[in-house]
């Protein structure tokens, strides 16, 4: 290469640099954290405990546990884990919990919001060692305006569409395990800078 063609090659590159070098990452802020408001919901599941692993659970009544499958391949349970039949059960509730409520919210403010469980906020003076969470991501450009397919809700709306709790039934061969689960609703705002 010869130095005119060298420098042209240097002098164009200029205006590009530090264009390819950094990307704009988005910024997630919790734009808070509420409970619910909506008036307690209600679920229910039947868990059907067939002879042996293949349903990918077994429930011991003589000893209050449960062994389930965590993983599977091929539609086979390769990994199982063991609980008490109580944690067990916790478990299941919150996550049916989780489910309902993902369709109340859904249908009363038509908007796509994520669901899921995990600890409390601070916020939560209860004992519930797990609860539920309706979130509602926004995402706002670099001039702070909605993008994607915006859905401006508030705080407080979506925390009135959201049920306060879920009174949770599940059964699993004749022996029933009832719980109420705490439900909160949040706002992430992902901001590009």
């Amino acid at each position: 290469m010869n130095r005119r063609c060298f420098l042209a090659a240097v002098v164009a590159s200029v205006p590009l640099a530090g264009c390819l070098g950094s990307r704009s990452t988005p910024e997630l802020v919790e734009g808070g954290t509420t409970r619910g408001s909506a008036a307690v919901a209600a679920a229910e599941r039947t868990v059907t405990d067939a002879p042996g692993y293949e349903d990918g659970i077994e429930y011991f009544p003589d000893n209050d546990t449960v062994r389930y499958a965590t993983s599977t391949s091929g539609g086979e349970p390769t990994d199982y884990e063991t609980r008490s039949v109580a944690e067990w059960s916790d478990i299941q509730s919150t996550e049916l919990a989780a489910e309902r409520v993902g369709k109340s919210v859904t249908s009363e403010l038509d908007i796509d919001s994520q669901t899921g469980f995990g600890t409390p906020p601070d916020s939560y003076d209860g004992d519930a060692r797990a609860v539920a969470f309706v979130t509602l991501t926004q995402t706002l450009d670099r001039d702070g305006r909605l993008v994607g397919d915006p859905v401006e809700v508030s705080l407080e709306t979506l925390a009135e569409a959201t049920p306060r709790a879920v009174d949770t039934t599940i059964r699993l061969d004749g022996a029933t395990f009832t719980r109420t689960v705490p439900v909160f609703a949040r706002i992430l705002t992902r901001r590009y800078s």
